[in-house]
């Protein structure tokens, strides 16, 4: 369903007091992020901890190298082998790899309620996924979500402008937050509301920003 994990407490937990980790502990941030969480939370590493920003640095250390490596690639390509888990998910498949191989620098999603960006994260895509949202509370839960660029923009919707102009909106966007240069190709996905549409992504496109 592309449900955000996050893994949290005593990851760290010998760096309240050594600017250093563990073995064991530098192995267990690494497996949670072979396995697939979305977010690695501190808690007292630095809430009250001695070496908080050694904390920091050692977690972003460890994911960087861990994202970086043959073996993490690997696992995620295999994950993404497996067939879809419903219909809504075609699109979001499809972006994946048609962002692949048009070398886009972004996949930019429309959504009110987080499920598009969601699915998108969860076929772990080498490009950003932009989301643009209307709703304030989804774009602050979807930076939980691994891989995704929220940006609230309100009044966003179907209802109020056509689907160009809200193409429009994802490459200025794009642009302005630095996600793609101009010319570059984007890949788009929306959900296009009615009866008898697919629920989930039912429209994309690939635009030049």
């Amino acid at each position: 369903k592309g449900t955000p994990v996050v893994v949290s407490t005593q990851m760290l937990d010998s760096m309240i007091f050594a600017p250093t980790p563990t073995r064991a502990e530098a192995s267990d941030v690494a497996n949670a992020i072979y396995d697939g969480a979305d977010a690695l939370m501190l808690s007292a590493e630095t809430a009250s901890g001695s070496y908080p920003l050694e904390a920091v640095d050692t977690m972003e250390d460890i994911i960087k190298a861990v994202e970086q490596s043959d073996e993490y690639k690997r696992r995620m390509d295999s994950d993404m082998m497996r067939s879809p888990p419903n219909e809504g998910y075609a699109l979001v498949t499809a972006a994946r790899q048609i962002a692949r191989d048009t070398s886009a620098s972004a996949i930019v999603c429309f959504s009110s309620y987080g499920r598009i960006p969601r699915q998108v994260a969860r076929e772990r895509t080498t490009q950003p996924v932009l989301t643009l949202s209307e709703d304030v509370k989804t774009a602050r839960m979807l930076n939980l979500v691994w891989g995704v660029y929220p940006v609230h923009v309100p009044g966003l919707s179907y209802e109020r402008f056509s689907f160009d102009e809200v193409l429009d909106k994802a490459k200025e966007v794009a642009l302005s937050e630095g996600l793609a240069k101009k010319k570059d190709m984007v890949v788009v996905l929306a959900s296009k509301p009615g009866e008898g549409e697919v629920a989930g992504a039912n429209i994309m496109q690939i635009v030049q920003a």
